[in-house]
């Protein structure tokens, strides 16, 4: 049902597409970006979870 996604396998994804493409910086800013899109959207779910169970 979920998938897990860590940041190994984030950063072995990116080093394929470095090699694959050559290009250093840019995969390194478009795995940042989905790292904190990722963390965020979790952290906030965990939040609206965490108030639903303190108002029980």
């Amino acid at each position: 049902m979920f998938q897990l996604i860590g940041v190994t396998d984030l950063i072995y994804q990116l080093k394929i597409v470095q090699s694959n493409t050559y290009r250093g910086v840019m995969p390194i800013f478009i795995a940042m970006i989905l790292y904190f899109i990722m963390t965020f959207t979790v952290s906030i779910i965990m939040k609206i979870i965490e108030r639903k169970m303190l108002n029980e």
